[in-house]
């Protein structure tokens, strides 16, 4: 027992009945009228179609003989293409429900990053700053885990600025730092925490 008017509560059933209208619309092509005078030679065509799921046609496992007709007007190529079709139909909507899928979860784990996530400080061309010691090698761990003092002196953009060494300190003379590796230099010659 179905819904009336939900046809998909009935998958399998509808999926036969697409068939079949299919099959009568190419044999009654010239004679729709007709339709009638058809029915059985298509029960009997899709009888003899092995489906995907068992590889048999339901003839030869009722009786275990194959059936004997003939092919006429292309049905068979005809029903593997709208075979093929369905399954590739059924293949795209399992990928745009996937791309869907996807998405939301995206934005979830972008929202829970983005609720969390604390502003990065913005900083001026000619500000002084300390830069994360981002190379560690032997004997580093106890070293200041910052260099500087260095000046701004470009914004990059997206929180990335170029830097340049002020001094004769430890540290690259030039080089690219994010904000969030980055702190104030304050006015007694040490960094800002």
């Amino acid at each position: 027992m179905i819904a009336t008017g939900v046809p998909r509560g009935n998958g399998q059933v509808e999926r036969i009945n697409k068939t079949v209208s299919g099959l009568l619309t190419k044999l009654c092509i010239n004679s729709s009228a007709n339709w009638y005078k058809f029915v059985g030679r298509v029960q009997q065509f899709i009888n003899n179609i092995p489906p995907k799921s068992t590889k048999h046609a339901p003839f030869k496992i009722l009786t275990g003989f194959d059936m004997r007709t003939q092919d006429s007007l292309g049905l068979r190529e005809w029903v593997d293409d709208e075979y093929r079709l369905e399954l590739d139909r059924q293949r795209d909507e399992i990928r745009n429900e996937a791309k869907i899928n996807i998405s939301k979860l995206q934005e979830a784990n972008r929202r829970g990053f983005d609720r969390g996530r604390v502003r990065e400080q913005e900083y001026k061309i000619g500000e002084l700053v300390a830069i994360k010691r981002t190379q560690l090698g032997t004997g580093m761990k106890l070293r200041p885990k910052f260099l500087g003092p260095y000046r701004i002196v470009e914004k990059l953009g997206k929180g990335r600025y170029k830097v340049e060494k002020v001094g004769e300190n430890e540290g690259p003379n030039n080089t690219n730092s994010a904000a969030e590796n980055m702190k104030k230099w304050g006015h007694s010659g040490r960094m800002t925490c």
